[in-house]
């Protein structure tokens, strides 16, 4: 069952896409990626806040994003990383750290704010979601812009992550590196998983292979993992 629903997550029709920026990501593939989470951090008292929604003109809305920068600093939201999909370029996933829910909801539906998204031609209701990490590792992070994000979502947290600690060594085999770990706030049954790589086809023959697959069945999952696959394009305050 997963490794026909996965086939239809991963969509491969990115090759060109992905070349642009190889030149970007080639001085910074100049070390071996870890794929161990025992060296990564657990952030304390963290939340992470993530937003996610199509737009018309991606350049257009960086503009506006940077400037609205003094406005996420008035709730206290910072440290912001924005990801653009590679299978659907208009596609813009960003994620902020949040000091609680309500500020970072006051902000989302604020008049500056919704204007803000009027401006720079947003298409659709933005998604939101709250996390709470559990793994971050900020060395892995800064070694390439290439994200794997996949959605996990069990029936028990504990047996998902035996079945994944059991994968450790394949992961590494396949040149993927755990990036970070978070727990959906108020469903933390639902894990979303951050990983890099050399090579953006390494998380799709990772998912399809067999060994995985039969490990991952441990996991009681009650759906196939939803993978996006997606270039990080800026990060930080502006």
């Amino acid at each position: 069952m997963l490794r026909s629903t996965l086939k239809v997550c991963l969509l491969i029709v990115i090759s060109s896409l992905f070349s642009c920026h190889q030149s970007h990501r080639s001085n910074q593939h100049n070390r071996q990626l870890s794929t161990s989470h025992s060296e990564g951090t657990q952030p304390a008292n963290s939340l992470l806040f993530v937003i996610s929604h199509h737009v018309n003109d991606f350049g257009r809305w960086l503009q506006v994003f940077k400037s609205n920068d003094s406005l996420r600093k008035t709730y206290q939201l910072s440290d912001p990383e924005i990801f653009r999909s590679l299978t659907d370029t208009l596609y813009v996933m960003i994620s902020l750290q949040a000091s609680s829910i309500e500020k970072a909801e006051a902000f989302l539906y604020s008049e500056a704010q919704q204007a803000a998204l009027r401006a720079a031609g947003v298409t659709d209701t933005p998604e939101i979601n709250f996390y709470e990490p559990v793994f971050n590792d900020d060395r892995i992070a800064r070694a390439t812009d290439l994200r794997f994000f996949v959605i996990y979502k069990t029936q028990d947290y504990t047996a998902f992550k035996n079945a994944f600690d059991l994968l450790e060594e394949e992961r590494k085999h396949d040149g993927l590196a755990l990036v970070t770990i978070a727990r959906k706030r108020n469903h933390p049954n639902e894990i979303a998983m951050a990983f890099t790589a050399e090579d953006f086809r390494a998380m799709d023959r990772h998912l399809s292979k067999s060994s995985v697959q039969q490990t991952l069945e441990q996991a009681k999952l009650t759906s196939a993992p939803e993978v996006i696959i997606a270039l990080k394009v800026a990060h930080g305050n502006f």
